[in-house]
């Protein structure tokens, strides 16, 4: 046999293998889906009926935590940004201006940096007045001062307009109560 037609020969074998492989990958990325996303047996699936809007935001934000730890409160109450510091909110990555997705999203990222640490992030956003607001609530920290951190944001026309933070501590005076002072 020649050196050319052996060449040609390993090329059809190369592609041969090359395609099955391909198949093969294919189907099995068919039977996970099927497998891991459907229900096995349609029959005892849960249908689950939608809650009503206030009721799934309370059930998003609220979930068991460590006892003693703040969550989002299972009412949407009034906010009142004289509750909240902007000294105290310095150490959050967003600024006055921002767009509200972009400020969101580093709103999400800050909170969201330690996750594996076991603490809880919870977020809800309203309608207050024609502006948006956006609280995002970190309890469960495994610091011994600290218990939980809020932040809000309120938008305007997609742009952020007023924006603080408060903290719950652990211990002293204030203990287990928001506030704007560090904690001792």
């Amino acid at each position: 046999m020649s050196e050319s037609r052996q060449r040609k020969s390993l090329v059809w074998i190369i592609g041969v293998v090359g395609i099955g492989v391909i198949a093969a990958m294919i189907i099995v990325k068919i039977w996970f889906a099927a497998t891991v996303f459907l229900p096995s047996d349609t029959a005892t699936a849960e249908v689950i009926e939608p809650l009503d809007p206030e009721e799934q935001i309370v059930r998003d934000m609220v979930a068991p935590v460590v006892p003693g730890t703040p969550v989002m409160p299972a009412g949407l109450p009034a906010l009142n940004p004289n509750d909240y510091s902007r000294d105290l909110a310095r150490f959050v990555p967003i600024e006055l201006g921002m767009a509200r997705y972009a400020a969101q999203d580093e709103l999400l990222l800050y909170y969201n940096s330690d996750a594996g640490s076991g603490s809880k992030v919870s977020s809800t956003e309203r309608t207050v007045d024609g502006d948006m607001i956006f609280v995002i609530r970190r309890s469960g920290l495994k610091d011994d001062s600290l218990a939980a951190e809020e932040t809000y944001a309120r938008f305007t026309d997609d742009v952020l307009v007023g924006f603080g933070s408060r903290i719950q501590c652990r211990r002293g005076d204030k203990a287990n109560e928001w506030t704007t002072d560090l904690c001792p």
